[in-house]
């Protein structure tokens, strides 16, 4: 990663740090005019503190693992790259020892609304402040767009992309500024995605990101994430203002529902200890979704897990990095940047 800065976000997905922006203006236009921006959101229950130092060893480690990688496998990797971890309040007090923590377990529904209140507001202002600084830009150069989310944080880049398209529709965009987003390569990583099994179809919560044409995602999940297995479906017993109480399947443990798999025409990948990317394509040329069984190395792994959560946070594994950098920076899509 050649600059990697962290943004604070407020509970209500709002930047309370305008020079923030100023500084995102500035690395989207001369001299950086990065090649690759990265957007992390972590989940559920993260200080600041933690988030820090989650962001900064996934960054370091995946860039590394990047850099390992023969261009005769990965053939498009990052020339220069800018990262932004976002941070939103995700718990009762970042003092992890106050005595309000005790009642963490109650904030998950609290929680998982304010993750689409940062997606929304934060990371889609961001997302609009780095398109329009790039497209008025004197060569007007495109980027490729990676965001990464982790449990709750997947809800923060879904919500931010969905909002993306849905201001794009809207009759007083401009046509230019719709085309230059379009023609926009994204790739959205969904790290044990803690939302609904059918959340990625059309209608429903983030239904319109099948839309942009451009967008490709990687979404894991694992037999072994005892949290999104046990805990997730529990939690909607709590919450009150649930239709289904108890009945729906989070993402990261189901995978995509049916419905999801096929329209996005998705390919499978059980993902093997010791997996090496090799010069075959990761996707078929037709299919935009690639769903990653990481149960495998998920049994192997030397994680501490926990017997509430399982292995939901074992996500800094080298086979995990190798996957994302072959997906991300490997297939090209297809032109097809008309919405």
């Amino acid at each position: 990663m050649d600059h990697f800065i962290n943004i604070p976000v407020d509970h209500s997905g709002l930047i309370p740090d305008p020079r923030l922006a100023a500084i995102v203006t500035e690395a989207m236009s001369a001299p950086f005019e990065f090649t690759d921006i990265f957007i992390y959101s972590h989940g559920w229950w993260t200080t600041a503190t933690d988030a820090m130092a989650d962001y900064s060893r996934f960054s370091v480690e995946f860039l590394k693992t990047v850099s390992s990688i023969s261009p005769t496998v990965i053939t498009a990797g990052p020339k220069s790259s800018f990262g932004i971890g976002v941070h939103w309040p995700s718990t009762l007090s970042e003092n992890t020892h106050e005595i309000l923590n005790l009642f963490e377990p109650l904030t998950f529904y609290q929680m998982e609304k304010r993750s689409d209140d940062v997606g929304f507001n934060a990371v889609f202002a961001l997302l609009m402040l780095m398109y329009q600084t790039r497209q008025n830009a004197t060569q007007m150069r495109n980027f490729r767009l990676t965001l990464l989310g982790h449990s709750f944080g997947c809800r923060v880049v879904c919500k931010a992309v969905q909002r993306l398209f849905r201001e794009l529709m809207k009759p007083t965009t401009n046509m230019d500024f719709r085309d230059f987003v379009a023609s926009t390569p994204i790739n959205v990583v969904l790290l044990q995605a803690a939302f609904a099994d059918t959340d990625l179809q059309r209608d429903e919560n983030y239904g319109d990101i099948i839309k942009l044409p451009q967008l490709r995602m990687l979404v894991t999940r694992s037999d072994l994430d005892l949290a999104l297995k046990n805990l997730f479906p529990l939690a909607e017993h709590i919450n009150f203002l649930s239709l289904r109480p108890g009945s729906r399947r989070a993402i990261g443990w189901a995978g995509p529902s049916a419905e999801s798999r096929s329209e996005w025409n998705a390919c499978e990948l059980s993902l093997l200890p010791g997996y090496t990317p090799t010069q075959s394509f990761i996707l078929d040329s037709e299919s935009r979704m690639l769903v990653c069984d990481l149960t495998p190395i998920h049994r192997v792994s030397n994680f501490p897990s926990s017997p509430l959560k399982g292995h939901h946070s074992d996500i800094f594994l080298p086979e995990i990095y190798k996957l994302i950098a072959k997906f991300a920076f490997d297939n090209v899509a297809d032109d097809k940047s008309c919405i």
